[in-house]
């Protein structure tokens, strides 16, 4: 997102078609209406480059209506389930808790 960029730890597949990273991250949105989550996914070649997978893109401002406030007024996390483009077939599941704070007045 913008200049912001966080990979996840190497993992060991456990079966030939699922992979789970379960890796938290933490990105600043400037902008909800602009700003644009990118993922890239590849397979770690040891003595190869890296085999790209796939990509996907969220865009924040498809999560603005999504987040629900609890009678708490906690927000709960966001699924989604995002195909990848740039290959023939695959998706990623993420979960995501959007955190939204009101500017400060200077």
């Amino acid at each position: 997102m913008g200049a912001q960029e966080h990979r996840t730890p190497t993992v060991r597949m456990s079966s030939q078609t699922e992979v789970v990273f379960n890796a938290s991250l933490q990105f600043l949105v400037k902008d909800l209406y602009e700003d644009v989550l990118c993922f890239t996914i590849k397979e770690k070649g040891n003595f190869s480059p890296d085999q790209f997978l796939g990509r996907t893109e969220l865009r924040m401002s498809e999560l603005t209506s999504e987040v629900r406030i609890d009678k708490m007024g906690n927000r709960g996390p966001l699924k989604r389930q995002l195909r990848l483009c740039e290959v023939s077939s695959g998706f990623i599941n993420v979960k995501l808790d959007l955190h939204i704070f009101k500017p400060v007045d200077n």
